[in-house]
């Protein structure tokens, strides 16, 4: 469990970092959309190749055959299985993406933030706001080369880390698949903490639902084009919003 959390925080500590130094002024601060994705891609890319290093190095033939199962999972022996996996993760992650909508909605009325406020705690940090934060994504999803390389390299570095190297490595140290699935879910959700609390819950639904779709069928046929259909539910969100019209609360993003 100790490579997994090292792994995890290291990932963060890169995105923070990415983030803080785009606040530094107040004009580099419309870049964090981009940095800290393109950062948590980059970070998890090579914290997945850490940890399945060790995988290979330490289980041998059995950890890389658990790997290629949580990779690939059983699409190649049963692809009917694959399909409704697929189908059934689709609407389960639909289900989320629209349980987060209504967190957010539920958390702006009763709270009321200032401005669409980060968490009071994350202000001092001279970050922006939450509602600057939501009109820069709304920017960068409308030009779809910018907006989907950068999905790509962040939806490639978390599900090679958070759906297949840390659920290796906890069921191989023993965990049931359970804590193989939520840990990692947890771990994923807790990198989206500058949108707020809210968000943070929301992904966390989202990562479980992966998590059980890698599991089930693998990540390569399940979880990754699962967390690219979301992808393009954010962006759907703010292109086809009207032109003028400002970010709302309850808005998802990734």
């Amino acid at each position: 469990m100790s490579q997994v959390l090292a792994v995890a925080l290291g990932v963060f500590v890169a995105v923070a970092l990415s983030v803080a130094a785009c606040s530094i002024r107040p004009a580099w601060r419309r870049h964090i959309v981009v940095a800290a994705p393109v950062t948590l891609g980059l970070a998890s890319l090579v914290g997945a190749w850490l940890l399945l290093s060790d995988v290979a190095l330490l289980a041998g033939a059995g950890g890389t055959s658990l790997a290629v199962a949580w990779t690939l999972g059983g699409a190649a022996a049963n692809p009917w299985v694959t399909a409704g996996v697929l189908v059934a993760c689709g609407l389960a992650a639909r289900a989320a993406f629209r349980a987060e909508s209504l967190i957010l909605r539920w958390v702006s009325r009763m709270k009321k933030p200032r401005s669409g406020a980060l968490p009071a705690e994350l202000l001092a940090l001279n970050l922006p706001e939450r509602a600057e934060t939501m009109s820069e994504v709304g920017r960068t999803a409308a030009r779809p080369g910018r907006y989907w390389s950068v999905s790509l390299l962040a939806v490639a570095g978390e599900e090679s880390l958070f759906r297949v190297a840390m659920p290796v490595v906890l069921v191989l140290l023993g965990f049931p698949v359970w804590v193989a699935i939520v840990v990692p879910a947890a771990l994923y959700a807790v990198n989206h903490i500058g949108f707020g609390l809210a968000s943070v819950l929301g992904k966390l639904l989202f990562g479980v639902v992966l998590g059980c779709g890698a599991w089930a069928a693998g990540a390569l046929f399940v979880s990754a084009p699962i967390h690219l259909l979301y992808q393009s539910w954010v962006r759907r969100q703010f292109v086809s919003r009207k032109p003028g019209r400002p970010a709302r609360i309850k808005e998802t993003v990734e």
